[in-house]
């Protein structure tokens, strides 16, 4: 198993690696993420895959972006809490998250 030869730099939350989503974009492999999950204004992001992350970490939807989670899972692989789903709204748009198949949220702070 090669994921227990890398070390697991993506356990501690770091801003500086905050991933920015700014187009339509589809996850389908895995992934670690070291800072937050941000889907941009007009963007939409779906995730079928397994995400990881970090402690005190958060995706955030702005207004008029879309999360769309298909047979995802969010969790924390390092044993920690993160602080979940985040989806912003101003006068005239919202940030919507849509959960389509069996999607599962695990190691949110509460």
């Amino acid at each position: 198993d090669q994921r227990g030869l890398v070390i697991p730099d993506w356990c501690t939350y770091d801003p500086a690696k905050d991933v920015i989503i700014t187009k339509d974009t589809q996850w389908n492999g895995e992934r670690d993420l070291a800072g937050d999950l941000i889907v941009t204004s007009g963007s939409t992001l779906t995730i079928s895959c397994r995400v990881s992350m970090p402690s005190e970490g958060r995706i955030i939807v702005e207004p008029n972006a879309k999360l769309i989670l298909n047979g995802a899972k969010l969790h924390n692989s390092c044993g920690y809490g993160w602080e979940g789903i985040i989806a912003y709204e101003n006068k005239k748009k919202k940030g919507i998250v849509v959960s389509v198949g069996k999607t599962t949220l695990e190691d949110i702070y509460k």
